[in-house]
């Protein structure tokens, strides 16, 4: 998946939708390379990794060591 930024070329190019792009669609309109070089589009933010929450008012905290 590619995600639509407006960006570069004036925010679009003949035949390539200007939208976020599936990976299918990715394949067919020339290429992540390609597509990513004409800074209309760019890849996905990883998801963050393990984020750790506050935890709500009454809410037992504990430190995730389950040895007792």
């Amino acid at each position: 998946m590619l995600i639509y930024t407006g960006g570069g070329y004036g925010g679009s190019l003949p035949l390539i939708p200007a939208r976020d792009l599936q990976d299918e669609e990715v394949e067919r309109c020339g290429g992540e390379e390609y597509l990513l070089n004409t800074g209309l589009y760019q890849k996905p933010a990883p998801e963050p990794q393990n984020k750790k929450r506050k935890p709500e008012y009454g809410e037992e905290v504990t430190d995730g060591d389950s040895r007792s």
